[in-house]
């Protein structure tokens, strides 16, 4: 194998995976919009802790 096609295969490799790529960073961008100051805690499961301060 030579360095030039090792080099086409990277290309390809790279260029398969960017739409996969793309596709969960617009989903991991849809969540993240989702989550607000006011639900936060029980997004990342501090929800009890968080009710129990407030008390």
């Amino acid at each position: 194998m030579t360095e030039e096609s090792v080099e086409y295969l990277a290309v390809r490799i790279i260029a398969t995976r960017v739409p996969s790529l793309l596709e969960k960073e617009r989903k991991f961008n849809e969540l993240l919009e989702g989550i607000k100051p006011d639900t936060i805690h029980g997004e990342i499961g501090l929800s009890e802790t968080r009710e129990y301060e407030l008390r």
